[in-house]
């Protein structure tokens, strides 16, 4: 959205205000995360976490445009952070599973 925005020659009126909302929007996620990440420093029975499921990552991967064209597979990567304990998991698998999932069903 900030890029859409950043990217506007001459934005409306409409559009500044909804610019100006997402930034709020985002400052206050920011501060609510920060609040609960002190929450769960202090106190070790509440847990705070982040996750995210990363970009692709295409194999085989290299420079040379041929690999573009030719590779076959996807490997996924999701994250888990635990903000308190600094504990970080994660967990890889191939695109085929996926596939063999949904034929399974």
């Amino acid at each position: 959205m900030c890029l859409s925005f950043s990217a506007t020659p001459d934005p409306s009126q409409e559009q500044t205000q909804e610019h100006e909302a997402n930034l709020k929007r985002k400052e206050t996620s920011r501060d609510y995360k920060a609040s609960i990440k002190g929450k769960a420093t202090g106190d070790p029975t509440i847990v705070a976490s982040c996750s995210d499921l990363q970009k692709v990552l295409p194999c085989p991967h290299g420079e040379a445009s041929s690999f573009y064209y030719k590779r076959k597979l996807s490997t996924y990567n999701l994250t888990f952070y635990n903000m308190s304990s600094q504990d970080l998991q994660c967990d890889m698998w191939p695109e085929h599973n996926f596939l063999h999932a949904d034929l399974t069903r």
